[in-house]
């Protein structure tokens, strides 16, 4: 897997297409860090307690030494009987 580089001390997981609104994370590489391997699968890994920030639904905590599997969302559509990304 490689390490994707936080930017300016930001981890940004998901962008909003539409609004703007974005799933990111203000950490140090001490705090968090997040891999993507050949596939695009991507893991979070936190070493401390961190906030995950949302401007919509506001700020979730993450525990501290736990991986999460960072995917985006997807829905059902039962006329064209077709997954698709969700878009916000």
């Amino acid at each position: 897997m490689k390490k994707i580089e936080n930017k300016n001390g930001i981890i940004t997981l998901a962008l909003g297409e539409i609004t703007g609104h974005h799933h990111s994370i203000l950490c140090t590489d001490a705090q968090a860090e997040l891999f993507e391997d050949k596939n695009g699968k991507r893991i979070l890994s936190t070493k401390e307690e961190i906030e995950l920030d949302h401007q919509e639904h506001g700020v979730v905590l993450l525990p501290a030494k736990t991986e999460f599997e960072v995917y985006i969302q997807e829905e059902y559509n039962p006329l064209s009987r077709e997954n698709r990304k969700v878009v916000d």
